[in-house]
């Protein structure tokens, strides 16, 4: 499983990262401190408190995801 922290700041980001994922034949899971959420699901991803860093959970490894990940690493 790859594990990778980003942040997500607008809209436009989470649709981007809901656009990658939802290309992956493979789980990919978007959590917080709280909840575990779909990385496919936009409406669970904007449920989360976009306001602090999050982390990626890749059951797979896929180029173009990476790339879109690369994006919104949190520093």
């Amino acid at each position: 499983m790859l594990e990778r922290k980003i942040r997500l700041r607008s809209m436009e980001d989470v649709t981007a990262l809901v656009s990658a994922a939802e290309k992956c034949a493979f789980r990919v899971e978007v959590k917080n401190d709280q909840m575990s959420i779909d990385g496919k699901s936009i409406v669970g991803l904007v449920n989360l408190d976009l306001t602090r860093p999050l982390l990626v959970c890749l059951d797979g490894r896929d180029e173009a995801l990476e790339k879109v990940l690369d994006r919104f690493q949190a520093e």
